[in-house]
């Protein structure tokens, strides 16, 4: 099915310009989808606007945008924290709804997913929030997950050793070694977890607000990731004890970015069921 797209822009947190990509097949409900901390609005290997792409063929609107200081938006990403993150995509809700979006349904990756359940705890008007390898709003002090997250990230980077893309970039010089190292070990590194933790620990109450969200959370998670055990504990325990209601995907050997063509046809699986389902 055919579907209009436009380059857009529309006011963020702060103020700051966010950019990013409107589709709509027709339909009134949208898929916004919302990136992770270091990344921008095309996700890991594409994920995302093959989601976005995937949802305007079925006949529905998506968003794909750039979060502060990210990609294509304004902002100084040294200056950003979570908490503008989850301003943002309240503020993606809204653009959404003024292009003639009824509902609409957030997929969050990584520190995306805890940006989408802050906008919704904050009132934010969204029928479905999708979760994906979504980490605790704490930090996970294991030194055995930490060391599995390392691993974890290294196969990850084995596997892109066998896409043409990945040469493509080597050769261009367009790969950061720095941030693969970064990536790799960072999170051994204490001074590092001080500073990411500072700017990515949320000041809101995010489980107390998502005590008074009416609509669906689904939390997914790639059971190769190395944090993904603490993290649905995490998850489960304290939704629990706030009586907040959510249900939980586990795609099997997957990795936190699900590089497999497998793993993200599950993905979509979810999201196309979360749109069907905001249609009724």
């Amino acid at each position: 099915m055919s579907y209009a797209s436009e380059a857009v822009q529309f006011e963020g947190s702060k103020g700051r310009l966010l950019t990013g990509v409107l589709r709509s097949g027709g339909g009134k409900v949208c898929l916004v989808t919302v990136h992770g901390w270091g990344a921008n609005r095309i996700g890991p290997n594409d994920l995302l606007v093959t989601l976005c792409k995937k949802a305007a063929c079925a006949g529905e609107m998506s968003l794909c945008f750039d979060l502060s200081g990210r990609g294509d938006s304004q902002g100084d990403p040294s200056e950003v924290c979570v908490d503008d993150m989850m301003d943002d995509v309240t503020h993606a809700v809204g653009f959404a709804r003024s292009k003639g979006a009824e509902k609409v349904v957030l997929f969050g990756l990584c520190s995306g997913g805890n940006a989408a359940l802050g906008a919704v705890s904050t009132g934010a008007e969204v029928s479905h929030v999708i979760a994906v390898s979504t980490f605790p709003f704490v930090e996970i002090s294991d030194k055995g997950a930490k060391t599995r997250k390392t691993a974890g990230f290294a196969r990850g980077y084995l596997m892109k050793l066998f896409k043409a893309q990945t040469w493509g970039k080597l050769f261009r010089g367009a790969v950061s070694f720095k941030g693969v190292w970064r990536t790799l070990f960072g999170h051994h590194s204490k001074k590092k977890v001080s500073q990411d933790r500072k700017l990515k620990d949320a000041r809101r109450d995010v489980l107390a607000g998502l005590q008074r969200y009416s609509g669906n959370i689904v939390h997914v998670y790639a059971t190769a990731d190395p944090e993904y055990e603490p993290s649905r504990t995490y998850f489960e325990s304290e939704y629990g004890k706030r009586k907040i209601s959510s249900g939980y995907v586990e795609i099997e050997r997957a990795n936190h970015n699900f590089y497999g063509i497998e793993w993200r046809e599950t993905l979509w699986q979810t999201v196309r069921e979360a749109l069907s389902s905001t249609q009724r």
